[in-house]
């Protein structure tokens, strides 16, 4: 299941990796086009069976239920446009829901270098680490590369559609599965290729809107009595600024800067959100 909006190339590049996934079957993929500019049109792609469906800026979240309630199979995997998988990927996300676990998620890693990408690429390896024990409890699993069961995905609700950006709304969907008594794992081993943000303008509006979505996950908590999961939120702040540093000794220095600025930002989003909509869940549309 594949949300986009408004990156054909990139949408290209991501259907081309998933026609080289590995195995002998044809690949039934929904493309759920929330509102581009002008419709997407992926074309053809080997081993692939495209349904395109299109909406208007319902949100990725929203966007996501759409392609599920469409999808026919069992199992249903996401991804995003601006990512792309490891031939592996299906193969190992199959076999970890085949050992029980109701979903699977995977790692992230950037597809192109860059100091803004290592930061951005700190952050989701400090997460996954802290957040994603014991087995069995992953509540740390991103929308772009998760494996669940539909009846699973079906019994929660899926994606709660009051979460309008691409922040917050995985980790809520991992929350309530496991809330619900199903098994998520997380298998670092399954990997996508994601593009990271390559600029300050850009990595900083990606960590606002992080911010503004944490926001929204803090609610959606209280309103279910759900506990925070994870380590305290200074533990995993040490543990996110000294990332890259213990990844390439000195050399990693600017990187932890710019992770410094990205919490700032964090910071600046949930606050900001809090002072707009001082009761609303997390609302707007913004893409990752």
């Amino acid at each position: 299941m594949l949300p986009t909006c408004d990156r054909p190339a990139s949408l290209r590049s991501c259907l081309g990796a998933l026609s080289a996934v590995r195995g002998s079957w044809t690949i039934p993929v929904v493309v759920v086009d929330d509102g581009s500019g002008e419709p997407a049109k992926p074309g053809h792609h080997d081993h692939l069976e495209i349904t395109i469906l299109r909406t208007g800026e319902l949100g990725p979240a929203a966007a996501r239920n759409v392609g599920a309630r469409a999808a026919s199979t069992e199992l249903i995997a996401f991804i995003d446009d601006d990512c792309e998988p490891r031939p592996d990927w299906l193969e190992r996300l199959v076999g970890g829901v085949a050992g029980g676990a109701a979903a699977v998620g995977g790692r992230t890693a950037s597809l192109e270098p860059g100091l803004f990408a290592t930061a951005s690429q700190a952050l989701l390896d400090v997460m996954a680490d802290a957040v994603n024990e014991p087995p069995g409890s992953a509540t740390f699993v991103t929308a772009n590369n998760l494996l669940v069961r539909r009846e699973a995905f079906l019994s929660i609700g899926g994606f709660d559609e009051r979460f309008r950006l691409a922040a917050g709304e995985d980790r809520d969907l991992a929350e309530r599965l496991v809330a619900a008594g199903y098994a998520v794992s997380f298998d670092p081993e399954v990997t996508v290729l994601h593009r990271h943000p390559r600029d300050a303008r850009r990595y900083l509006s990606q960590n606002i809107r992080y911010g503004r979505g944490a926001l929204a996950l803090v609610r959606a908590r209280r309103a279910r009595a759900m506990r925070r999961p994870g380590r305290g939120r200074l533990g995993l702040l040490a543990a996110l600024l000294s990332r890259p540093v213990r990844a390439q000794g000195l050399r990693g220095l600017p990187a932890s800067a710019v992770v410094a600025a990205g919490q700032a930002a964090h910071v600046v989003g949930f606050l900001a959100e809090a002072a707009a909509r001082p009761h609303a869940r997390g609302r707007g549309r913004e893409r990752g």
